[in-house]
């Protein structure tokens, strides 16, 4: 086991790092199988180099979030875990853009919400998904849908506000084809 320091940019982030009654540290410590021990303006981890390695790189995310005025709590710390942990099964899954646009920009999941959406829509013949405006669900789905069934994903949205004539509506359009 050796040591191997982290230098964090700002003491805001130290403090929001150990959390309260030290409950991100010790989740990041359990995740990792590491000893973190707050020095100076920084931390120094105990354990194995490879371990180290990817708790420093959830380290920078984490500091991200400070850095952006949002506050790291255990939710946080645990969503932060996941991204490591989905970011590392997308390198060894390769690319999982969705389609490539006319700007040569690929459409793909930002976050693993949009993640397992783009999962459900390509596993399941029905998606539903509700959520906050501005979080990516109409641009996903027809992203991600195939031609024939784009006409009925715009008419069920451009239609949703008569859902008592959805099931007709989406009727006719399977009939018509």
């Amino acid at each position: 086991m050796n040591n191997y320091a982290y230098t964090a940019n700002s003491t805001k982030f130290i403090e929001e790092l150990f959390g309260n009654f030290d409950r991100n540290i010790k989740r990041l410590e359990s995740f990792f199988k590491v000893n973190i021990v707050l020095r100076d303006n920084g931390v120094v981890i105990v354990g194995e180099e490879d371990a180290a390695t990817k708790l420093i790189e959830v380290f920078g995310k984490l500091e991200q979030v400070v850095s952006e005025g949002r506050s790291i709590d255990l939710q946080a710390v645990n969503y932060a875990l996941e991204m490591y942990q989905d970011a590392n099964q997308e390198s060894s899954a390769g690319n999982d853009s969705i389609i490539i646009t006319s700007r040569g920009a690929a459409i793909k999941a930002k976050t693993l919400g949009q993640r397992n959406y783009l999962q459900n829509i390509k596993n399941n013949d029905i998606t539903v998904c509700i959520g906050p405006a501005g979080t990516g669900k109409t641009y996903l789905a027809v992203a991600s849908s195939d031609t024939k069934f784009l006409q009925i994903i715009l008419l069920l949205f451009f239609h949703k506000n008569s859902f008592g004539f959805i099931d007709m509506i989406v009727a006719e359009q399977m009939q018509n084809r």
